[in-house]
């Protein structure tokens, strides 16, 4: 991050292992994005005598769908932190700031469609083994903001007759789309989240940002959900009731797959960042900023650009 009227330059790279790996014979080869974003932040109206401001910029999760290629900054303040559950950010701090501050993030990612995990070992792209440090178990949490009494009660009736955890999380996913009318995709996804969790299923919001499809560049307009369930045969299931309730057609194709145009930022809620002072978020897709630890104002705009 830097004063207005400064300039500085630094690139930090964050490399795969086995970034690229050749495709096995007789595998198919998944639709997949190669996609730069640039977060361009601002922090106005900086009171003077400030004498730190801290800035936490999401950097896309380097998952099994998705390969994080590299990560630069104009800062020279800037390291690469995470979460207890392993979401990254770019923390870049300011001693001193001036009157305003802002920075430049590039971050480039890799992303296929994803077809059900036991699809994904032959993936050309190269995988991270992410599952040895994935515990279901402690997305069963169900707090006051996950899980209440009304919940409960839905979930007790819903699964009446399920005989395992799938016929549990479709039941969960028809019954989100019954009753999807109004609200945005977190609220969607929260239902689900919580009846999966009510009914004793692992399961995770997901948050990231919608790609146009095909190749270009522009602005990215506003942030997108899904979530992932928990099946002790298949592993993490993606499901995004948002776009099969507007896109019918896609209704099953949905349940279980998860088409490219999408990067993945963070996953789960109440995120807390090493160093951050002010309350957990509630989700972490657009920058956050503590001006001497008191949580400030930014303005941030995201674009995105993708070669022909």
């Amino acid at each position: 991050m830097r004063p207005v009227g400064r300039s500085f330059r630094v690139l930090f790279f964050l490399l795969a292992v086995g970034c690229v790996k050749a495709r096995p014979p007789g595998t198919v080869e998944l639709p997949r994005r190669d996609v730069t974003l640039v977060f361009q932040v601002e922090v106005a109206s900086i009171p003077q005598g400030s004498k730190e401001l801290t800035l936490w910029v999401p950097v896309p999760r380097d998952e099994r769908v998705q390969v994080l290629r590299s990560v630069g900054s104009d800062s020279p303040n800037a390291e690469v932190v995470a979460d207890l559950r392993g979401n990254p950010a770019l923390r870049i701090v300011v001693d001193g700031p001036a009157a305003a501050a802002s920075a430049q993030v590039t971050v480039a990612i890799s992303r296929v469609e994803e077809r059900g995990a036991g699809e994904l070992k032959s993936h050309p792209v190269g995988l991270i083994d992410f599952t040895k440090e994935d515990r279901p178990e402690q997305w069963l949490a169900d707090g006051p903001n996950v899980v209440d009494a009304r919940v409960r009660e839905i979930a007790a009736d819903l699964y009446r007759d399920a005989a395992g955890d799938e016929e549990k999380a479709r039941a969960a996913f028809e019954y989100g789309l019954a009753h999807t009318q109004r609200g945005d995709c977190a609220d969607v996804h929260a239902l689900f989240v919580g009846l999966l969790r009510a009914g004793g299923v692992p399961v995770r919001s997901r948050v990231g940002f919608p790609l146009p499809p095909g190749p270009g560049e522009g602005k990215v307009d506003g942030y997108r959900c899904w979530a992932e369930w928990w099946s002790k045969e298949r592993g993490w299931l993606p499901v995004d009731l948002s776009e099969a309730w507007k896109h019918p057609e896609k209704r099953e194709y949905l349940f279980g797959n998860l088409d490219a145009d999408r990067v993945g930022v963070s996953l789960g809620s109440d995120v807390r960042f090493p160093g951050q002072a002010g309350p957990a978020l509630h989700d972490f897709v657009y920058p956050y900023a503590e001006l001497d630890g008191v949580p400030a104002q930014v303005t941030t705009r995201v674009t995105w650009e993708e070669k022909r």
